[in-house]
């Protein structure tokens, strides 16, 4: 809906460890100048998390001075709360209440989802142009409709007790269940009718078929000496060899790939049919870095790690944007100031930069052993897009942490896959010259 308006929705990110919910430093780090809208939905689809007094307070402290910031509250679900009380940010935060829209319907707590009726109120002049664009798309909710909604809303509504009772007992069956299951944790949502369970537990592994479970939330990830594991990362491999591999990969995986395309092989231009090749091929991103061409690995030492000026991987990341045919392809700016040591300062600078040429996502790398220099910027970041991090110099930074930083949005661990089937294959064929034989191999080996 925000794309047919002409709008650019920001997704942000809410994690589990916050119960779902957006924390006021994650709001606060979204909004830009050009921000118009907060969509808030509580109880929320499809967490079941939902929003207290205080919580919408929090975020309320975050909109008073952002005024060009306005509050689309979705209170759909406002009837089926089990534990806390429903809260909503028109009554929450009155001096919010000429920048707040509140929309509801009666699909939910009166189950009357084929009528598709739904209500809406907030300031005068938002509401006339409201009724203005829907009396010239659907002219109106049909009388019949209307009808029903009002002796719905009128009515005694003692049927919304039963609904609530009914669910909660549902709720509580289901993730009990749920949490009993190898693999499996699900938090209690507090409203609405849904449950939103962690697979993480079983993710890799595989069902009693051998096919492997695998998951929309991790990525394939194709770095470009792949095709060619025997030469050192600095530009050698070709855009044709490159995308053989890819189209390889894309025909027997369903899991989206992120290809990482060093420079772009090239200016501007090669990055306009960089991007055409790579999203026919079956990648669903790309990383494209900014340094010159040839690159140099970036983890090696002493390496000549020489960077385009900001205007001109602008225009690379302007070209790829314009090229792509699927708005949800993702173009990623891997941003290696950091690698070059040339400060915080310069790789914030640059970040903001990308992100206002139409990158996707920014990638930040770091040489450190220690996370220190990542999460240092990740806290100073207040760009709208989220970051990606490659954590191969420091081990030790795990998911936890990253989730606590608020940002981060995708973790690669280049080329540990490839790393540890040669681990795999180097000591299968030790195994199989000291035994003179492969029995000793075979109970570790898939069949």
């Amino acid at each position: 809906m925000v794309a047919l308006a002409g709008g650019k929705p920001v997704l942000v990110a809410c994690s589990e460890l916050d119960g779902f919910k957006l924390r006021p430093r994650a709001l606060e780090k979204a909004i830009t100048p050009r921000t118009k809208w907060l969509m808030l939905n509580s109880p929320c689809n499809p967490t079941g998390a939902v929003y207290s007094r205080g919580d919408l307070l929090a975020l309320a402290a975050v909109l008073h001075e952002r005024t060009h910031v306005h509050v689309l509250s979705d209170d759909i679900y406002e009837k089926l709360t089990y534990d806390p009380d429903f809260a909503t940010m028109a009554a929450v935060a009155p001096d919010l209440f000429e920048r707040t829209l509140t929309v509801n319907g009666e699909s939910k707590a009166d189950a009357m989802t084929g009528w598709r009726v739904g209500y809406g109120a907030g300031p005068l002049a938002l509401i006339k142009a409201m009724n203005l664009i829907q009396g010239q798309t659907s002219s109106h909710t049909s009388s019949i409709s209307q009808h029903a909604a009002l002796e719905a809303l009128s009515g005694r509504r003692d049927h919304i007790k039963e609904f609530v009772r009914a669910f909660l007992e549902r709720r509580d069956l289901i993730v009990a269940k749920l949490n009993q299951a190898k693999g499996l944790a699900c938090r209690v949502p507090d409203g609405a009718f849904y449950v939103f369970p962690s697979c993480n537990g079983v993710i890799g592994k595989r069902t009693p078929d051998a096919k492997l479970i695998e998951t929309d939330g991790i990525c394939s990830t194709l770095s470009p000496w792949l095709s060619c594991p025997a030469l050192p990362d600095m530009s050698l491999i070709s855009m044709t060899q490159h995308l053989d591999m890819l189209r390889a990969i894309a025909g027997r995986t369903r899991l989206p790939i992120v290809a990482d395309i060093d420079t772009g092989f090239g200016n501007a231009i090669n990055v306009i049919h960089a991007i055409t090749e790579y999203e026919r091929a079956g990648a669903s991103a790309v990383v494209i870095e900014d340094k010159t061409f040839p690159k140099v690995t970036s983890l090696v030492a002493d390496g000549r790690q020489h960077l385009l000026r900001v205007e001109e991987f602008e225009g690379k990341i302007e070209a790829a944007i314009k090229a792509r045919s699927d708005p949800d392809f993702l173009v990623i700016a891997r941003n290696e100031a950091l690698i070059a040591n040339l400060g915080e300062a310069e790789a914030l600078h640059r970040a903001h930069a990308y992100k206002e040429a139409g990158a996707d996502m920014i990638l930040i790398h770091s040489k450190r052993a220690n996370p220190s220099e990542i999460e240092s910027f990740s806290r100073a970041w207040t760009g709208a897009v989220p970051l990606v991090i490659v954590p191969n110099a420091h081990p030790d930074l795990d998911s936890k942490r990253v989730k606590t930083l608020g940002n981060i949005c995708m973790m690669i661990y280049g080329n540990y896959g490839i790393r540890a089937a040669a681990t795999a294959m180097q000591e299968t064929f030790r195994r199989i010259i000291a035994d003179g034989a492969s029995l000793g191999s075979a109970s570790f080996i898939r069949p």
